[in-house]
């Protein structure tokens, strides 16, 4: 599970900003998770709104570009590519100043914290410690030289791996790539970190497309085919012939390219059932809805079973608010959440705000987005608002810019670039 995530100088983030998952308050009927050696409690949910180009999509786009260099630094990237960051661009010094992250979470019942800093060309510092009984424990740290301090309880082939390590790529990468026992769980945590943007779309319907192979999940994909109401009875692959493997490469958002095969919407056909027969149509054919609804299907079942993190970025674009409010619920309900499932989801729609939603969204889970005069984009919680415990509606009262993060329309500058 993830508690907190920390970020500076990453796209438009200038300053450092954080949020956080960890519970303020309890709920009844609601998925929450224990944290060990705490009385606190983990979300399931983080909602981030906000208006356009307010860099809501920036903190999805920083923890994938995070998850890449976890993933791929040592044994993907080239030596003369540098670190692959992407600045606050609109000053000459955030620019040239490092990019930093930082993750607090849990796996195998015990609480890590882990980051790291980078400018253009290499790892300026990398730290990970744990907290096995509430205490802070080094497991190691970097300076700008690569010299890798170690704590007293890491073991294996530790310094052997130091001696690996390039410039550009993070000590967790090659500790990975080396099979470090201890370091394994942590870098593992971060292969389940699913981040799903617009880029790797094809891929997130690759893998709902690969769990219809297999017959019980197939069942349970064409279940939430037909919970969406979208008039789909079935589903039907072409398996797409050979072709030339795919540049491999990670991407900055942590996915990977289809290997080995080139995957085609083409392949893929739904079942309609129309009058008492069955029509085929591909799926390039379907609305812009079903698509993105099929596209979203696996990694949600996945992130559900696995007890993994799923980040959406632009959670309702093409989805019917509706279904959007509804995939909320699932990671929300302590009946189907059962494993510390965890969503992090930007999005326009306020009807996710409203009382009447599925998603019944707590004040610890919403979190707004805006910009300063200078275009970096700062993140507050709901609850910095005294009142915001006595917020029954928030739809409204977002709408109505009571909270902030509402985009401001000149109605007279319209009206004088069109003449009315």
């Amino acid at each position: 599970m993830l508690l907190r995530f920390r970020v500076s100088n990453s796209y438009s983030i200038r300053d450092e900003q954080e949020f956080t998952l960890v519970a303020l308050d309890d709920a009844s009927g609601y998925a929450e998770f224990e944290i060990p050696g705490s009385s606190e409690k983990a979300l399931p949910v983080l909602a981030i709104f906000g208006p356009n180009a307010s860099g809501k999509s920036n903190f999805a786009l920083s923890l994938g570009s995070m998850v890449s260099a976890v993933r791929y630094s040592h044994q993907r990237w080239k030596p003369e590519d540098g670190f692959h960051r992407h600045p606050f661009s609109l000053d000459e010094h955030s620019r040239e100043a490092p990019t930093t992250y930082a993750v607090d979470f849990l796996t195998g019942g015990v609480r890590y914290e882990y980051g790291f800093a980078a400018d253009d060309d290499k790892v300026i510092e990398e730290w990970l410690y744990s907290y096995p009984k509430r205490q802070k424990r080094l497991l190691f740290e970097r300076n700008e030289e690569s010299e890798v301090k170690f704590g007293d309880t890491l073991r294996g082939q530790k310094k052997l791996i130091a001696e690996v390590i390039r410039p550009n790529s993070l000590y967790l990468s090659a500790a990975a790539a080396n099979n470090h026992p201890q370091l394994s769980p942590v870098y593992s945590w971060f292969r389940k970190l699913r981040v799903a943007l617009s880029s790797n779309a094809t891929a997130r319907l690759e893998e709902t497309i690969r769990m219809t192979r297999r017959e019980d999940e197939r069942n349970l994909i064409l279940s939430m085919l037909r919970f969406a109401d979208l008039g789909v009875s079935g589903i039907e692959v072409d398996e797409p012939g050979e072709d030339e493997s795919e540049n491999q490469d990670g991407r900055d958002d942590g996915s990977e390219k289809p290997r080995g095969r080139r995957f085609r919407r083409r392949d893929v056909s739904l079942i309609h059932s129309v009058r008492g027969h069955t029509e085929s149509l591909a799926l390039h054919l379907e609305s812009s809805g079903t698509q993105a609804w099929l596209e979203i299907l696996g990694p949600i079942v996945s992130t559900l079973r696995g007890g993994m993190v799923l980040v959406m970025d632009e959670m309702d674009a093409s989805l019917h608010p509706l279904l959007s409010a509804q995939i909320v619920s699932f990671f929300q309900d302590p009946k189907i959440n059962t494993r510390g499932a965890q969503l992090i989801f930007n999005s326009h729609d306020v009807t996710l705000l409203s009382p009447a939603s599925a998603a019944r969204l707590r004040p610890d889970e919403v979190w707004f987005t805006e910009k300063d005069e200078t275009g970096a984009t700062e993140i507050m919680p709901l609850t910095e608002w005294a009142e915001s415990s006595s917020i029954e509606d928030l739809e409204k009262t977002y709408i109505v810019g009571r909270l902030g993060s509402v985009p401001f329309l000149d109605q007279k500058l319209v009206e004088k670039v069109l003449g009315v």
